[in-house]
């Protein structure tokens, strides 16, 4: 093989590995850098890192880490800048400041690097700005549901299977413990057992709490309270409808 042969599928080497790269530094949703460790000016980035948060590229390029981190979140990297070479990858989540001064949520893996005997951080991220706040929200919602269950004086509670998820303060308290958090989690005949049942009507109850049917339940029934006494409920249950 000729010099000229040898040099040419050198070249078609590099350009495979090239275009592998691209591929992937050009994922939609891989927010990629390599920064100096030294001047923390970014040498390396791909689209996402600057179109992300805003910026062209020649803004991006004038930029230092520093620039899209907030202060809380820049003792880290350079925790990792002072491992030096060899220390392992760090993997977080953190808040990367957009263009417009608005906060990205990004779960980050980093690491540092040596290049021609040059240190760099070697950061990818994946932005989860949009599950962090589906998160949120979902919080924000269990919150005022339970607020709301709180509020009614009747007792409320979720079973599945004989086993309390769900339940608000007014059933605990009515059956004689301090919070909800006490019973949660735990067999309704444990907490609340049933007084005189007869098979009938215990058949009914299971009958509502282990079918599929959505057929409901009212019935009287006397219960032990967590501190023996007998208590007298009017209990209505059904099994809710699903989409």
């Amino acid at each position: 093989m000729g010099n000229r042969e040898r040099i040419d599928k050198l070249k078609q080497r590099i350009s495979e590995l090239e275009l592998r790269n691209s591929l992937f530094l050009e994922h939609r949703w891989v927010f990629f850098f390599l920064a100096d460790t030294e001047t923390l000016k970014f040498v390396e980035f791909n689209r996402v890192a600057h179109e992300i948060l805003g910026y062209t590229r020649e803004e991006f390029e004038a930029l230092t880490l520093p620039d899209i981190l907030a202060i809380s979140e820049q003792s880290v990297y350079v925790e990792q800048v002072e491992k030096g070479v060899g220390s392992g990858e760090h993997t977080f989540e953190s808040a990367i400041r957009h263009k417009d001064g608005a906060s990205r949520n990004f779960m980050m893996s980093i690491r540092t690097v040596c290049i021609l005997g040059r240190q760099y951080i070697h950061a990818i991220g994946l932005d989860i700005t949009e599950q962090k706040n589906v998160e949120m929200k979902l919080k924000e919602s269990d919150a005022r549901y339970s607020a709301i269950c709180d509020l009614i004086p009747n007792g409320i509670a979720i079973l599945e299977k004989g086993t309390i998820l769900f339940t608000n303060r007014a059933y605990a308290h009515m059956l004689g413990y301090k919070s909800a958090e006490e019973i949660m989690g735990r067999p309704i005949w444990e907490i609340a057992p049933f007084l005189n049942c007869s098979d009938n009507r215990k058949s009914s109850l299971d009958l509502c709490l282990q079918t599929n049917t959505p057929a409901g339940y009212v019935i009287d029934q006397a219960v032990k309270g967590c501190d023996g006494q007998i208590i007298y409920l009017e209990i209505f249950c059904r099994i809710p409808l699903r989409c």
